[in-house]
């Protein structure tokens, strides 16, 4: 007879060690050379293949209610999102280099004004 040994409850370490071997499909050398913030980065990505695994299902939920849907009730067709995936991690649209390059040129100017500073820009000085 087999007789399960006592384990204590695994740490947040163990937890994260199995995700990253089981789930992820990483070596153990790849796991132990990932820093914490590529470790997050790697589970923040597999939370958004999984999300989009999800909006399949409420796609074909979507396309079963819209066959169905009284549109004298329900104007407005039915999206994926109207069925239940409060967890679907919708990503964020993605910014180009100039997008992220002048948002941090108007942050850096809002501080500088907001600290008394002067900009000067082609010859003039705004205050």
């Amino acid at each position: 007879m087999y007789v399960r040994p006592f384990i204590s409850k695994p740490s947040d370490e163990l937890k994260s060690w199995a995700f990253a071997r089981v789930t992820l499909g990483l070596s153990e050398d790849d796991y132990l050379d990932l820093s914490v913030a590529e470790l997050n980065a790697l589970i923040d990505r597999w939370k958004y293949d999984q999300s989009l695994l999800d909006l399949r299902t409420g796609l074909i939920c979507a396309v079963t209610a819209n066959c169905y849907r009284d549109e004298k009730k329900k104007s407005e067709p039915f999206t994926p999102m109207d069925f239940g995936l409060p967890f679907l991690v919708v990503p964020e649209p993605v910014k180009s280099k100039a997008e992220i390059a002048y948002e941090k040129y108007e942050r850096i100017l809002a501080q500088t004004l907001a600290m008394g500073g002067k900009v000067v820009k082609r010859g003039s000085i705004r205050a």
